[in-house]
């Protein structure tokens, strides 16, 4: 019954529209200013809400009281212009999904939002004096942690935590059945402050359903992150994928001191201290001793659309007394057709790279096909490189000898940049 009302309800205010614009409007099917009705309709939950458009702007709203939609969407105040085509461009005004008073109410919305070119926004209350927050990019894992010290106990709880997405503000924990919050999951944990006696730390772990670049804009009356996706941000985006790491420990050298899980975290290292100088933004798959399946590896590339993937390994020859094998040689797959090429491209540049600079053998660019589940899954060029052998005593030098790992840091940071030049014409500074 409540159903049928409502679609009444819709109906009137149709005609009402109607009979206001109907004097000095003719619809013509090829102009704009078209009136629409909409209706979304929950069967199971009940609730239902009937939308009046022209022009593609919402000009009613009719809901029923159900909790999650009914009063906190508002019955939007846009002015409707039916006899020209409307030039102002205006923000438009955010939709209150859950109850609570938000930190930014729609004219402050209006102040701020040039501010911003990303998809969502993370809003919370301003700091008091004394308060320090900083943010931590989590991307392995979707999440931002957000680090606010030198706060009272009771500051900054979930309840606290809103967020704009598009034009439509939430507040407080995520409601999974309202769709458009690119927010998943939002923890908050209180701990006592290790600067400030007496004081707490809060921690904010926020889930997100992509991979975002954040950048936290801090003003008097809110601290906002604005969430982007990474190439609006960054013009270059490239993975670095130290191998092994945990309790996989690749292969070792003779005698096992030297493994291949800490020779590439070492080398990742030290590469990337040459590449934060430059305007490549990269990736690392792992910083530190951890173990990570093959799938969260490639997902990290993927997700990010990144330009390419590097892998660093190393080889190892199981009859070690054997002399002479030894050397570089760099791996791709040609499985996905779309990027075989540029694979092959990317693979060819980081050999030379490190055999130019290096001196050490050049082996060969080998097609793996479908055998590495990196390779062979990759949705971006990428290539698995493989350094030197650690059962020969030279290429060992090469690999863990300070002075000579600077040839091979700066042999893979040729490689690349070759490799940004060849494969899209950049020339990285």
């Amino acid at each position: 019954m409540k159903d049928v009302q409502l679609r009444n309800i819709a109906l009137m205010c149709i005609c009402f529209v109607m009979l206001v614009t109907g004097a000095g409007l003719l619809i013509d099917e090829k102009s704009d200013n078209r009136v629409e009705a909409n209706e979304r309709k929950d069967s199971e939950d009940g609730w239902f809400a009937a939308e009046i458009s022209q022009s593609g702007r919402v000009v009613v709203t009719v809901a029923n009281d159900d909790p999650r939609i009914g009063p906190q969407i508002p019955v939007t105040d846009q002015a409707v212009n039916v006899d020209e085509q409307v030039t102002e461009d205006v923000t438009e005004p955010y939709i209150m999904i859950n109850e609570g008073n938000a930190i930014i109410d729609n004219d402050r919305w209006r102040e701020l939002r040039g501010d911003y070119s990303g998809v969502a926004q993370l809003i919370i209350p301003p700091l008091s004096d004394g308060e320090e927050i900083a943010i931590e990019d989590d991307y392995m894992n979707k999440s931002l942690k957000i680090m606010i010290d030198n706060c009272s106990d009771g500051d900054f709880d979930i309840g606290q935590f809103q967020r704009i997405a598009g034009n439509i503000y939430f507040i407080g924990d995520v409601i999974p059945e309202i769709a458009g919050d690119a927010v998943k999951k939002v923890k908050v944990v209180s701990k006592d402050s290790d600067v400030y006696e007496g004081r707490f730390r809060k921690e904010i772990t926020v889930k997100f359903d992509h991979i975002y670049a954040y950048r936290l804009h801090q003003y008097a009356d809110a601290c906002v992150v604005d969430c982007s996706n990474p190439h609006d941000v960054y013009d270059c985006i490239m993975v670095v994928d130290p191998g092994h790491g945990g309790i996989d420990v690749g292969c070792n050298s003779t005698g096992g001191k030297c493994l291949e899980k800490d020779i590439a975290i070492n080398i990742a290292k030290k590469l990337k201290e040459k590449l934060d100088k430059t305007s490549i933004k990269v990736y690392y798959t792992r910083l530190g001793d951890d173990s990570l399946a093959l799938r969260e590896r490639v997902g990290l590339a993927n997700d990010l659309n990144a330009d390419m993937l590097i892998s660093l390994h190393c080889n190892f020859y199981e009859r070690y007394w054997v002399p002479g094998v030894n050397g570089v040689e760099t791996l791709y797959s040609s499985v996905n057709k779309e990027k075989r090429i540029a694979s092959k491209k990317l693979a060819t540049d980081m050999l030379d790279g490190i055999v130019d600079t290096t001196g050490m053998r050049r082996r060969n660019v080998v097609n793996r096909k479908k055998d590495l589940y990196i390779l062979r899954n990759s949705e971006v060029p990428a290539t698995i490189i493989e350094m030197g052998y650690l059962s020969d005593k030279n290429d060992l030098k090469m690999l863990t000898n300070k002075k000579k790992i600077k040839k091979m840091v700066n042999g893979l940071y040729n490689g690349i940049i070759k490799a940004y030049y060849n494969m899209y014409g950049k020339v990285i500074e």
